[in-house]
């Protein structure tokens, strides 16, 4: 699979991932949101072994968030909710600049 493709995946995966968590309040099975971030997890290992520079540094950070937001989810109010969001929302943005980068 071409890194392109890869971090595009990652994108779109990480919109569902923060839509699928909207939904969790009408009802939405929980275990959709967990496999979509197990999912998510897999990319970020993939897209870390298989880039380098600054990429693989984005990837890195990328696995982390995953894994504290991860982490975080568990213990959920209202003001980790909103930790929750902003960190999911960096994970988007980190791989929507390495879809950009990618596109030179």
């Amino acid at each position: 699979m071409k890194r392109l493709w890869l971090f595009f995946l990652g994108a779109g995966l990480s919109i569902l991932q923060i839509m699928d968590g909207a939904l969790l309040k009408l009802g939405f099975p929980l275990s959709l949101h967990v496999a979509s971030g197990v999912a998510l997890l897999v990319i970020c290992v993939v897209s870390t072994l298989r880039t380098s520079g600054v990429e693989r540094r984005m990837s890195l950070g990328n696995l982390g968030l995953v894994i504290v937001n991860g982490g975080l989810g568990i213990f959920l109010d209202q003001v980790l909710l909103l930790i929750h969001l902003f960190l999911a929302l960096g994970v988007l943005a980190n791989f929507s600049v390495m879809f950009g980068m990618e596109r030179r």
